[in-house]
């Protein structure tokens, strides 16, 4: 009697073979990606873990079509390197730069964008387009490197308890502009039409230096910008003192009086013209 032995066909899988899934694929679960990933994985909320020494998710974009975008991205986390660092970052990869980096143990709420678009950093509660929150003088810092062909020049705005600051730091840490807290209002105002003033926000003349009744200040300067004038006139209290230009008449373009006069009230009081003549109650001493 002859022996039938029926051996069924059955494909052998190799564990380690690309699998390729010509389909939708939906897993109903978390997944785990990587050489590390064992058996009965712990996920807890994690929905996508990416686990093995060196850990890395590559956008390639294949895209042939001339005027489609084509450039590849990668989130990348540490060094893969011995001694490297340790950070979270987004690559450039056609480029190879690293566009955006967080190194590890950068503190609570380092960069936050707010529901309002506002930018924190170092703070949850940005009220501003862009607010700096440190416990001691938080600053920007703008620094012109020589790679473009100009000299290196770095500058500092801050602010502490001491005062608002800028700070040239190529010239040695100077301090050319500072305001106090507790400044008044209009301490340095600038109007539209270029006048300055001091201690005022209507500046009437080129420079305009208001103080109070009781401060010991001029209330206003003038300079003048008419062409040869050199006029300067200087009052406080319904006073005026007046060199080179007439407190009543406008200056003429051509060239001042080069007279000297005192004033109150808009009415001159004493004038000396540039002939040398003395006027009392007149601006033209004969």
């Amino acid at each position: 009697m002859r022996l039938s032995v029926a051996i069924l066909a059955t494909p052998i899988v190799n564990a380690l073979a690309d699998q390729v899934v010509a389909d939708d694929q939906i897993v109903q679960g978390s997944l785990c990606v990587g050489f590390d990933c064992v058996n009965n994985e712990s996920f807890g909320f994690n929905t996508i873990v990416v686990k093995e020494n060196n850990t890395r998710i590559y956008f390639d974009d294949t895209s042939t079509t001339a005027g489609l975008p084509a450039n590849d991205w990668a989130l990348i986390a540490n060094d893969s390197a011995s001694g490297g660092a340790s950070y979270f970052g987004i690559q450039d990869a056609t480029s190879g730069k690293m566009v955006f980096r967080v190194n590890a143990g950068a503190p609570e709420n380092a960069v936050y964008v707010n529901s309002s678009g506002n930018l924190g950093l170092g703070t949850s509660n940005p009220a501003l387009g862009l607010q700096i929150t440190r416990s001691d003088t938080p600053a920007i810092r703008l620094e012109q490197t020589n790679a473009g062909g100009f000299s290196a020049q770095t500058w500092d705005i801050g602010a502490n308890e001491a005062n608002f600051f800028v700070r040239d730091m190529t010239g040695g840490s100077r301090l050319p502009l500072r305001i106090r807290p507790g400044a008044p209002t209009s301490s340095l105002d600038i109007a539209a039409n270029g006048n300055v003033g001091l201690g005022t926000a209507s500046p009437d003349s080129n420079l305009h230096v208001y103080g109070s009744s009781s401060d010991d200040t001029f209330e206003t300067i003038g300079v003048s910008s008419a062409a040869n004038s050199d006029g300067l006139t200087v009052g406080y209290g319904g006073a005026s003192f007046g060199v080179g230009t007439s407190l009543i008449n406008a200056h003429s373009a051509t060239g001042s009086g080069g007279r000297l006069l005192l004033a109150t009230d808009g009415l001159t009081r004493m004038t000396i013209d540039g002939n040398g003549n003395v006027g009392i109650g007149t601006d033209t001493p004969a």
